[in-house]
């Protein structure tokens, strides 16, 4: 097994966050590096900060529904660790508290 890069949250977090634009591609940049040499790593921690995080402290917060959508993104299927992915939540979106955004 060749080394994994693991992701911070806050990496995943700025390639969402419209209000840094410069941080935003620079973050886009790495996790499109990592997806394509295949050696960065999620977990199902980082994707749970990633989803408080996008939506709740951000100037600009993604509604509950877009920050499932991108914890389901393409990243997200190409760098959670496997063992990690039986962990996922059938539906984020279960939990009533999540839908007021």
């Amino acid at each position: 097994m060749s080394a994994r890069v693991l992701v911070d949250t806050n990496v995943l977090v700025y390639a969402y966050d419209r209000a840094a634009p410069q941080k935003q591609q620079q973050a886009i940049a790495v996790l499109d590096q990592l997806v394509q040499e295949d050696i960065g790593a999620l977990t199902t921690q980082i994707l749970a900060e990633f989803f408080v995080t996008v939506t709740r402290k951000l100037a600009a917060p993604l509604s509950a529904a877009d920050a499932y959508s991108y914890s389901c993104s393409s990243y997200a299927r190409a760098l959670v660790i496997p063992s990690a992915a039986r962990n996922l939540p059938s539906s984020w979106l279960e939990d009533p508290s999540l839908r007021s955004g």
